[in-house]
């Protein structure tokens, strides 16, 4: 197999990633950031459906068949893992941060894009701060602690409220509700 200059650098990623989640979990927490293997924090657990698209400005790689695709799902969320759409994923890690709107505004902003960053106001948030919880978790179907790096619906979550989350894909910024 011949290795391209573009692949290399790849392929020399791979071998780290773990390692590199193992040395952040045991790292000391930043400022409003906590790394750990602890179970899925106890305010995401239980049932939540994914009830509607928030109206942004960004520019979104999917299409209404997609979107749709994710309406109307449901995101369970376990102390050890969570599913959507009856696919399982188990968590590898959590980090937890506190996420104030100017960074979310910068996290979230594209140089070269003419739109304007989604921020607190496009998604509905009025407090100046909110909670994000990023799950690092296996890839489909691994039973191996092999981590996934594509996006997976309820993966990383901004908590708005305790009954609603917010989480995007692919620029599509989607809102799930408590189910009780």
């Amino acid at each position: 197999m011949q290795v391209t200059r573009r692949l290399l650098p790849l392929m020399l990623l791979i071998p780290l990633s773990a390692p590199l989640l193992a040395m952040a979990q045991q790292m000391p927490p930043d400022k409003g950031r906590s790394a750990s293997l602890a179970p899925i924090p106890s305010q995401l657990l239980g049932q939540w459906r994914v009830t509607k698209t928030l109206p942004t400005q960004a520019d979104a790689c999917w299409d209404r068949q997609q979107i749709d695709s994710v309406l109307n799902t449901q995101i369970s969320y376990q102390r050890d893992g969570f599913s959507w759409n009856n696919q399982q994923r188990r968590s590898l890690g959590v980090v937890s941060s506190t996420v104030e709107e100017q960074e979310f505004v910068e996290d979230n902003s594209e140089a070269d894009s003419d739109t304007p960053a989604v921020d607190f106001a496009m998604l509905g948030i009025i407090a100046p701060a909110v909670e994000r919880i990023a799950i690092m978790h296996t890839a489909k179907d691994s039973a191996a602690n092999t981590p996934d790096a594509d996006e997976f619906p309820g993966a990383t979550v901004l908590i708005k409220n305790p009954d609603t989350l917010i989480f995007s894909l692919c620029n599509v910024y989607f809102e799930a509700q408590r189910q009780r």
